[in-house]
């Protein structure tokens, strides 16, 4: 992907984080959250975009069965689940 596309890529999820934190004051916890949020996505999307979008790939693919399995023993240990 060229650079130019890649800060336009930037640009569209930056106006929703800018959306978003318009409905918080801006000294909140929540405001600043969102803006440090906007300045690690410029940074994975113009300088590291290639591992950027593998580990966002890897991120939100579905669990297979053997981590499915691994949470439930690690939930069970913290007792969160039965």
């Amino acid at each position: 992907m060229k650079v130019k596309d890649r800060f336009a890529q930037y640009e569209r999820r930056a106006r929703v984080l800018e959306r978003i934190a318009k409905k918080y004051p801006e000294d909140s916890a929540e405001y600043r959250t969102l803006e440090i949020a906007g300045y690690a996505l410029c940074f994975a999307l113009t300088q590291e975009h290639e591992e950027f979008t593998e580990y966002v790939a890897e991120m939100t693919r579905p669990p297979t069965k053997k981590e499915e399995r691994a949470m439930e023993r690690h939930l069970k240990e913290l007792g969160l689940k039965r």
